[in-house]
Protein backbone atom coordinates (compact mmCIF):
# COMPACT_ATOMS: atom_id res chain seq x y z
CA UNK A 1 0.00 0.00 0.00
CA UNK A 2 3.10 2.17 1.08
CA UNK A 3 4.30 2.01 -3.09
CA UNK A 4 0.53 2.45 -4.21
CA UNK A 5 0.58 5.92 -2.34
CA UNK A 6 3.98 6.84 -3.42
CA UNK A 7 2.91 6.27 -6.96
CA UNK A 8 -0.01 8.17 -6.38
CA UNK A 9 1.85 11.20 -4.85
CA UNK A 10 3.91 11.13 -7.87
CA UNK A 11 0.68 11.67 -9.94
CA UNK A 12 -0.52 14.14 -7.76
CA UNK A 13 2.61 16.22 -8.09
CA UNK A 14 2.62 16.18 -11.90
CA UNK A 15 -0.79 17.60 -11.60
CA UNK A 16 0.43 20.22 -9.30
CA UNK A 17 3.32 21.06 -11.81
CA UNK A 18 0.26 21.61 -14.36
CA UNK A 19 -1.51 24.03 -12.43
CA UNK A 20 1.11 25.59 -10.28
CA UNK A 21 4.33 25.46 -12.26
CA UNK A 22 6.15 28.50 -11.69
CA UNK A 23 7.46 29.22 -15.08
CA UNK A 24 5.29 31.05 -17.31
CA UNK A 25 7.87 31.57 -20.30
CA UNK A 26 10.18 28.62 -19.77
CA UNK A 27 10.20 25.10 -20.83
CA UNK A 28 11.04 24.39 -16.82
CA UNK A 29 7.24 23.46 -16.27
CA UNK A 30 6.97 20.94 -18.32
CA UNK A 31 10.33 19.21 -17.65
CA UNK A 32 9.09 19.21 -14.03
CA UNK A 33 6.16 17.55 -15.20
CA UNK A 34 8.07 14.87 -17.16
CA UNK A 35 10.69 14.43 -14.53
CA UNK A 36 7.41 13.46 -12.04
CA UNK A 37 6.11 10.74 -15.56
CA UNK A 38 9.75 9.34 -14.98
CA UNK A 39 9.64 9.14 -11.16
CA UNK A 40 5.96 7.24 -11.44
CA UNK A 41 7.52 4.41 -14.11
CA UNK A 42 10.51 4.05 -11.39
CA UNK A 43 8.07 3.16 -8.61
CA UNK A 44 6.22 0.82 -10.97
CA UNK A 45 8.94 -0.81 -12.23
CA UNK A 46 10.55 -1.12 -8.42
CA UNK A 47 7.44 -3.30 -8.05
CA UNK A 48 7.59 -5.41 -10.44
CA UNK A 49 4.34 -6.59 -13.01
CA UNK A 50 3.58 -9.10 -10.29
CA UNK A 51 2.26 -6.36 -8.13
CA UNK A 52 -0.78 -5.04 -10.27
CA UNK A 53 -3.10 -8.03 -10.70
CA UNK A 54 -5.36 -7.31 -8.07
CA UNK A 55 -8.03 -4.92 -8.49
CA UNK A 56 -6.79 -1.21 -6.70
CA UNK A 57 -3.01 -1.33 -7.69
CA UNK A 58 -3.99 -2.90 -11.71
CA UNK A 59 -6.30 0.18 -11.82
CA UNK A 60 -3.78 2.62 -10.96
CA UNK A 61 -1.28 0.96 -12.80
CA UNK A 62 -3.68 0.73 -16.23
CA UNK A 63 -4.03 4.74 -15.51
CA UNK A 64 -0.74 5.27 -14.99
CA UNK A 65 0.83 3.61 -18.21
CA UNK A 66 -0.17 7.15 -20.35
CA UNK A 67 2.18 9.35 -18.70
CA UNK A 68 5.67 7.32 -18.63
CA UNK A 69 4.85 6.51 -22.27
CA UNK A 70 4.56 10.57 -23.31
CA UNK A 71 7.67 11.30 -21.19
CA UNK A 72 9.42 8.08 -22.95
CA UNK A 73 8.23 9.28 -26.51
CA UNK A 74 9.52 13.17 -25.32
CA UNK A 75 13.06 12.15 -24.57
CA UNK A 76 13.62 9.26 -26.74
CA UNK A 77 13.75 6.28 -24.37
CA UNK A 78 13.00 2.97 -24.59
CA UNK A 79 9.99 2.10 -22.26
CA UNK A 80 10.39 -0.70 -19.89
CA UNK A 81 6.24 -1.04 -20.53
CA UNK A 82 7.27 -2.37 -24.20
CA UNK A 83 8.56 -5.65 -22.76
CA UNK A 84 6.14 -8.40 -22.33
CA UNK A 85 5.85 -9.21 -18.99
CA UNK A 86 4.28 -5.80 -18.76
CA UNK A 87 1.88 -6.09 -21.53
CA UNK A 88 0.73 -9.97 -19.65
CA UNK A 89 1.27 -10.00 -16.33
CA UNK A 90 -0.90 -7.31 -14.62
CA UNK A 91 -3.62 -8.56 -16.94
CA UNK A 92 -3.41 -12.13 -15.73
CA UNK A 93 -6.98 -13.59 -15.68
CA UNK A 94 -8.74 -10.25 -17.34
CA UNK A 95 -9.67 -8.97 -20.62
CA UNK A 96 -7.54 -6.00 -22.01
CA UNK A 97 -9.67 -2.83 -23.17
CA UNK A 98 -8.90 -1.25 -26.25
CA UNK A 99 -6.96 1.62 -24.34
CA UNK A 100 -4.95 -1.20 -22.50
CA UNK A 101 -4.15 -2.81 -26.11
CA UNK A 102 -3.60 0.87 -27.90
CA UNK A 103 -0.94 1.88 -25.47
CA UNK A 104 0.42 -1.86 -25.78
CA UNK A 105 1.38 -0.30 -29.24
CA UNK A 106 2.32 3.03 -27.72
CA UNK A 107 4.65 1.60 -26.38
CA UNK A 108 6.86 0.53 -28.72
CA UNK A 109 6.88 4.03 -30.19
CA UNK A 110 10.18 5.69 -27.99
CA UNK A 111 13.04 2.70 -29.22
CA UNK A 112 11.82 3.48 -33.10
CA UNK A 113 11.17 7.38 -32.26
CA UNK A 114 14.96 7.49 -30.44
CA UNK A 115 16.30 5.82 -34.35
CA UNK A 116 14.48 7.57 -36.60
CA UNK A 117 15.86 10.98 -35.06
CA UNK A 118 18.94 10.85 -36.39
CA UNK A 119 18.22 9.78 -40.20
CA UNK A 120 18.03 13.09 -41.36
CA UNK A 121 21.76 13.96 -40.39
CA UNK A 122 22.88 10.48 -42.23
CA UNK A 123 24.22 10.05 -45.46
CA UNK A 124 26.38 6.80 -45.78
CA UNK A 125 26.03 4.72 -42.81
CA UNK A 126 28.27 2.13 -41.55
CA UNK A 127 27.00 -1.51 -41.71
CA UNK A 128 25.88 -1.31 -38.26
CA UNK A 129 23.92 1.49 -38.96
CA UNK A 130 22.28 0.18 -41.92
CA UNK A 131 21.41 -2.66 -39.80
CA UNK A 132 20.14 -0.35 -37.19
CA UNK A 133 18.06 1.24 -39.71
CA UNK A 134 16.73 -1.68 -41.41
CA UNK A 135 15.66 -3.36 -37.76
CA UNK A 136 13.72 0.07 -37.17
CA UNK A 137 11.93 0.07 -40.31
CA UNK A 138 10.90 -3.75 -39.98
CA UNK A 139 9.57 -2.44 -36.10
CA UNK A 140 7.95 0.12 -37.72
CA UNK A 141 6.28 -2.26 -39.97
CA UNK A 142 4.90 -4.74 -36.93
CA UNK A 143 3.41 -1.67 -35.10
CA UNK A 144 1.72 -0.92 -38.55
CA UNK A 145 0.32 -4.34 -38.67
CA UNK A 146 -0.49 -4.27 -35.02
CA UNK A 147 -2.57 -0.94 -35.30
CA UNK A 148 -4.18 -1.87 -38.05
CA UNK A 149 -5.34 -4.93 -36.48
CA UNK A 150 -6.42 -2.82 -33.36
CA UNK A 151 -8.13 -0.02 -36.01
CA UNK A 152 -10.41 -3.52 -36.81
CA UNK A 153 -10.93 -4.85 -33.92
CA UNK A 154 -12.02 -1.40 -32.58
CA UNK A 155 -13.12 0.47 -35.33
CA UNK A 156 -16.61 0.98 -33.96
CA UNK A 157 -14.83 2.32 -30.17
CA UNK A 158 -13.33 5.77 -32.08
CA UNK A 159 -14.69 8.42 -33.89
CA UNK A 160 -14.47 8.76 -37.81
CA UNK A 161 -15.50 12.63 -38.82
CA UNK A 162 -17.63 11.93 -42.15
CA UNK A 163 -15.61 14.96 -43.83
CA UNK A 164 -11.93 15.96 -44.12
CA UNK A 165 -12.19 20.15 -44.50
CA UNK A 166 -10.66 22.24 -41.86
CA UNK A 167 -13.99 22.42 -39.73
CA UNK A 168 -14.18 21.61 -35.54
CA UNK A 169 -15.01 17.80 -34.57
CA UNK A 170 -17.61 17.09 -32.26
CA UNK A 171 -17.04 13.58 -30.44
CA UNK A 172 -19.79 11.44 -29.34
CA UNK A 173 -18.79 11.67 -26.00
CA UNK A 174 -15.62 12.53 -23.62
CA UNK A 175 -14.27 8.84 -23.22
CA UNK A 176 -14.82 8.34 -27.33
CA UNK A 177 -12.95 11.61 -27.70
CA UNK A 178 -9.97 10.11 -25.00
CA UNK A 179 -9.86 7.06 -26.96
CA UNK A 180 -9.79 8.53 -30.68
CA UNK A 181 -6.82 11.12 -29.90
CA UNK A 182 -4.41 8.88 -28.41
CA UNK A 183 -5.13 6.41 -31.54
CA UNK A 184 -4.28 9.62 -33.69
CA UNK A 185 -1.49 10.50 -31.58
CA UNK A 186 0.18 7.03 -32.06
CA UNK A 187 -0.84 6.86 -35.79
CA UNK A 188 0.54 10.30 -36.12
CA UNK A 189 4.40 9.39 -34.64
CA UNK A 190 3.78 6.02 -36.44
CA UNK A 191 3.45 7.01 -40.03
CA UNK A 192 5.70 10.26 -39.66
CA UNK A 193 8.24 8.16 -38.48
CA UNK A 194 7.76 5.59 -41.72
CA UNK A 195 7.81 8.88 -43.72
CA UNK A 196 11.41 9.28 -42.53
CA UNK A 197 12.53 6.23 -42.72
CA UNK A 198 11.39 6.44 -46.52
CA UNK A 199 13.31 9.50 -46.70
CA UNK A 200 10.15 11.20 -47.71
CA UNK A 201 11.24 14.77 -47.71
CA UNK A 202 9.23 17.24 -44.79
CA UNK A 203 8.47 19.12 -47.36
CA UNK A 204 6.23 17.01 -49.17
CA UNK A 205 2.54 18.00 -50.04
CA UNK A 206 1.00 14.99 -50.49
CA UNK A 207 -2.18 13.53 -48.49
CA UNK A 208 -2.39 10.16 -49.26
CA UNK A 209 0.33 7.05 -49.77
CA UNK A 210 -0.21 4.00 -52.31
CA UNK A 211 0.75 1.64 -49.49
CA UNK A 212 0.26 3.21 -46.06
CA UNK A 213 -2.07 5.74 -44.14
CA UNK A 214 -0.31 9.42 -44.23
CA UNK A 215 0.36 11.16 -41.57
CA UNK A 216 -0.92 14.37 -42.46
CA UNK A 217 -4.48 12.74 -42.18
CA UNK A 218 -4.03 12.21 -38.81
CA UNK A 219 -2.26 15.76 -38.29
CA UNK A 220 -5.10 17.55 -39.26
CA UNK A 221 -8.01 15.12 -37.18
CA UNK A 222 -5.85 16.26 -34.38
CA UNK A 223 -5.94 20.38 -35.13
CA UNK A 224 -9.64 19.77 -35.57
CA UNK A 225 -10.34 18.39 -32.48
CA UNK A 226 -8.82 21.38 -30.38
CA UNK A 227 -12.41 23.29 -29.76
CA UNK A 228 -13.77 19.89 -28.20
CA UNK A 229 -10.86 19.29 -25.78
CA UNK A 230 -10.72 23.22 -25.08
CA UNK A 231 -14.62 23.37 -23.82
CA UNK A 232 -14.78 24.87 -20.27
CA UNK A 233 -16.90 21.55 -19.21
CA UNK A 234 -13.80 19.63 -19.61
CA UNK A 235 -11.81 21.68 -17.08
CA UNK A 236 -8.48 21.00 -16.45
CA UNK A 237 -8.70 17.39 -17.78
CA UNK A 238 -9.46 18.32 -21.67
CA UNK A 239 -6.46 20.36 -22.14
CA UNK A 240 -3.88 18.06 -20.59
CA UNK A 241 -5.60 15.07 -22.57
CA UNK A 242 -4.95 17.27 -25.97
CA UNK A 243 -1.45 18.50 -24.92
CA UNK A 244 0.73 15.70 -25.87
CA UNK A 245 -1.69 15.25 -29.24
CA UNK A 246 -1.14 18.88 -29.85
CA UNK A 247 2.20 19.51 -29.30
CA UNK A 248 3.37 16.34 -31.84
CA UNK A 249 0.33 17.85 -34.32
CA UNK A 250 1.73 21.41 -34.61
CA UNK A 251 5.38 20.22 -34.91
CA UNK A 252 4.32 18.21 -38.50
CA UNK A 253 1.67 21.28 -39.42
CA UNK A 254 4.41 23.82 -39.12
CA UNK A 255 6.53 22.06 -41.71
CA UNK A 256 3.68 23.39 -45.02
CA UNK A 257 1.49 26.35 -43.73
CA UNK A 258 0.92 26.78 -47.18
CA UNK A 259 -0.40 23.65 -46.79
CA UNK A 260 -2.04 22.96 -43.58
CA UNK A 261 -2.40 26.60 -42.90
CA UNK A 262 -6.07 26.28 -42.28
CA UNK A 263 -5.83 23.12 -39.62
CA UNK A 264 -3.17 25.11 -37.34
CA UNK A 265 -5.61 28.57 -37.46
CA UNK A 266 -8.47 25.81 -35.91
CA UNK A 267 -6.10 25.51 -32.75
CA UNK A 268 -5.32 29.47 -32.41
CA UNK A 269 -8.71 29.73 -32.72
CA UNK A 270 -9.39 27.14 -30.32
CA UNK A 271 -6.48 28.40 -27.78
CA UNK A 272 -7.84 31.96 -28.06
CA UNK A 273 -10.83 31.33 -25.98
CA UNK A 274 -11.15 32.80 -22.65
CA UNK A 275 -12.56 29.79 -21.51
CA UNK A 276 -9.08 28.00 -21.35
CA UNK A 277 -7.28 28.63 -17.98
CA UNK A 278 -4.53 30.49 -17.18
CA UNK A 279 -2.56 27.61 -15.68
CA UNK A 280 -3.28 25.04 -18.20
CA UNK A 281 -2.43 27.60 -21.16
CA UNK A 282 1.66 28.29 -19.31
CA UNK A 283 1.47 24.67 -18.72
CA UNK A 284 0.35 24.33 -23.27
CA UNK A 285 3.21 26.89 -23.55
CA UNK A 286 5.84 25.14 -21.61
CA UNK A 287 5.84 22.20 -23.46
CA UNK A 288 6.10 24.05 -26.81
CA UNK A 289 8.83 26.02 -25.66
CA UNK A 290 10.23 21.83 -24.13
CA UNK A 291 10.58 21.01 -28.25
CA UNK A 292 13.91 21.64 -30.30
CA UNK A 293 12.61 23.40 -32.85
CA UNK A 294 10.90 26.93 -32.84
CA UNK A 295 7.51 27.18 -34.42
CA UNK A 296 6.83 28.71 -37.67
CA UNK A 297 3.42 29.77 -36.19
CA UNK A 298 3.57 30.96 -31.95
CA UNK A 299 0.04 30.38 -30.35
CA UNK A 300 -0.47 33.22 -28.10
Amino acid sequence: MVDTNRTLGMQVMALFEILFGPEEASSKQVQNWLSHAQGEIALIVARGPEAFTEDAAHAIFVNARWRPLIASCRTRTRSVLNEKRWKTVPWRGRIKTPQDSLLDIMAGLPEILAHVDRWGALSAGTPQDEAIDLATCAKCWALHIQLQTWLVANEHEIHTPVTTTPTPITFINFDVACLTIRYWVIALLLYSSLDTAYRIPTTDISTMHNDLPHPRQFARLIARSANYFFQERYGIVGPTTYAFPLGNTMLYLNRNLMLDGQYVELVGEAWNSPNIPTAIRNFLNSQWLSVSQPPKVTLR
